[in-house]
């Protein structure tokens, strides 16, 4: 691995780090009332946003020395209509701007000269009710987004928990990220995919579930050869933990739960009984994959239907809160393009082969609607 290599692999750990730590100083920022301290959290958010921008503008710099040599290798590629597409995927991920590591940067709130504390108070109050009505909108948006998606009644009192495989009140359940809202700014700038709110990026489960998935406390597996997504428990600490004892800590204080609400059942089981438990979500990933992917590099637009089917996996490679995304080896081969700096026609046909021999398998039988692949 070359000097330039290693620098950018460097700068994006560095460029993460300064990343979270702004994100707390703004976080810290927003908490303080006191006039007095509010000035030194502001500045110090500053600092670190600058310090993060400096990083950014580095890799760029380097990214694009990198990339430099291979341009005209991915030109040559595009010389007929078969070779354009993976010229095209190889632009994509080839080029720097394909991998921005971007944040949504706050707006800096500098305060005039003389301003007031009680005014300051009343703005920060007045951006954090905006703030409030916003999540709002969207999570109500993504609520009804997720139902819409698995075909769910807009007026039905109970839902049905795609782990527990029974239905609960509505007030028992969660409309889940599979992959974190938080993390909007990472893969999915990457694969110029910003529907986290999308219905396909949820799942119906059960409150206590959906807080131990967040956390990164489980997730959901492929079982070997089986055409299924089951749960395997991560954090150890959890195992003897019921299930009712963790609905009444979550809606402690909602006046709309009781405790008889959750089944008998369902209230005598632990954490640990989760374990190996079917994921039963009626849109599994291997039944519409393949047929994605012999359309991707035969698609008028292959950029395009090459976004459309890199999306899938992230749908259906369930990672969770702070736990580190999950993603295939033909995957982590296309994120290692980006550093190729030789073997271009070799490294596109070799692509093509690895995807088309990871999916197509599952489709021998010839070809088939979506509709009937996603049963």
């Amino acid at each position: 691995m070359d000097v330039v290599t290693q620098r950018l692999e460097q700068l994006d750990k560095d460029i993460a780090k300064a990343t979270a730590d702004a994100n707390q100083a703004w976080d810290a920022y927003q908490r303080e009332t006191d006039p007095r301290q509010e000035a030194k959290f502001e500045k110090r958010w500053q600092q670190l946003v600058k310090g993060e921008e400096d990083l950014l503008a580095e890799r760029k710099a380097l990214a694009a020395q990198l990339t430099g040599p291979v341009l005209p290798l991915v030109e040559q590629l595009q010389a007929d209509v078969k070779t354009l597409a993976r010229g095209q995927v190889l632009q994509r991920l080839l080029f720097a701007e394909a991998f921005p590591l971007r944040r949504s940067t706050q707006p800096s709130y500098s305060s005039a000269s003389g301003a007031s504390g009680t005014k300051r108070k009343q703005e920060k109050e007045q951006r954090q009710r905006v703030e409030t009505a916003r999540r709002k909108s969207e999570k109500k948006a993504f609520d009804r987004a997720v139902e819409d998606y698995y075909h769910v009644a807009p007026d039905s009192a109970q839902l049905a928990c795609m782990v527990l495989h029974c239905e609960l009140r509505r007030v028992l359940m969660c409309h889940a990220h599979i992959f974190p809202k938080a993390k909007r700014e990472s893969m999915f700038d990457w694969l110029g995919v910003s529907e986290v709110h999308a219905g396909w990026n949820g799942l119906l489960l059960g409150k206590p579930i959906r807080v131990v998935f967040d956390e990164g406390g489980l997730c959901f597996t492929k079982a070997g050869e089986e055409d299924v997504l089951r749960v395997r428990l991560l954090n150890p600490d959890l195992t003897g933990q019921s299930l009712g004892e963790a609905f009444d800590a979550i809606l402690a204080g909602d006046a709309s739960y009781s405790p008889d609400d959750v089944p008998a059942d369902v209230r005598a089981m632990t954490f640990q009984d989760l374990e190996g438990r079917e994921l039963q979500a009626p849109y599994l990933p291997y039944r519409s994959l393949a047929l994605r992917l012999d359309d991707v590099f035969a698609a008028p637009d292959p950029v395009a239907a090459l976004h459309a089917f890199l999306r899938e996996p992230l749908f259906h490679v369930l990672s969770s809160g702070g736990a580190r995304p999950h993603v295939p080896e033909t995957y982590k081969q296309m994120y290692a393009m980006l550093f190729a700096t030789s073997g271009v026609e070799h490294t596109a046909n070799h692509l093509t082969h690895r995807l088309r021999h990871t999916f197509s398998e599952r489709i021998k039988e010839g070809p088939r609607s979506l509709e009937e692949l996603i049963i």
